[in-house]
């Protein structure tokens, strides 16, 4: 008789129970780290350092009327995914590219079940980042979510 046996690769990593405290005048920010971590994907708690231009000649696009296109300071890596590629570390400052832009999303994408309410500079947030080779101008750090943090 030939007993076989196979099992699934995980593809998420569990991220541990945490809290985020900020300096002593600003409020603790829990956030919720239970969720696993996509595939292919970093969470990161980061800060916006500064907001780049709307990129106009993206006609037809979300990037058109929205900022889109951003820096950010990694203040700490909550998670890592199997299969990410990419190169981050705790203090480093990131080129990235907001998917969903920076703005509110409930007006630009009606259709989303899980509405983002936008960020601006000095915003700290809770993000899941992916890194993309073929990422259209050199902004290889694309972030397809976010979650601010309390200040």
């Amino acid at each position: 008789m030939i007993v076989m046996s196979c099992w699934q690769c995980k593809t998420k990593t569990p991220t541990t129970n945490t809290s985020t405290t900020t300096k002593s005048n600003e409020t603790k920010a829990v956030v919720d780290q239970e969720r696993p971590v996509a595939r292919g994907t970093i969470r990161v708690i980061a800060k916006l350092v500064k907001v780049k231009p709307i990129n106009t000649s993206d006609r037809n696009t979300a990037c058109s009327k929205n900022p889109c296109e951003a820096t950010i300071a990694v203040e700490k890596i909550v998670g890592k995914g199997a299969f990410f590629v990419g190169e981050v570390n705790q203090g480093q400052q990131l080129d990235t590219y907001f998917i969903k832009t920076l703005g509110a999303t409930k007006d630009v994408f009606p259709e989303l079940k899980k509405h983002f309410p936008g960020l601006k500079k000095g915003d700290r947030f809770e993000a899941d980042i992916i890194y993309s080779r073929k990422a259209a101008n050199n902004l290889n750090y694309q972030v397809v979510s976010y979650q601010p943090l309390s200040k």
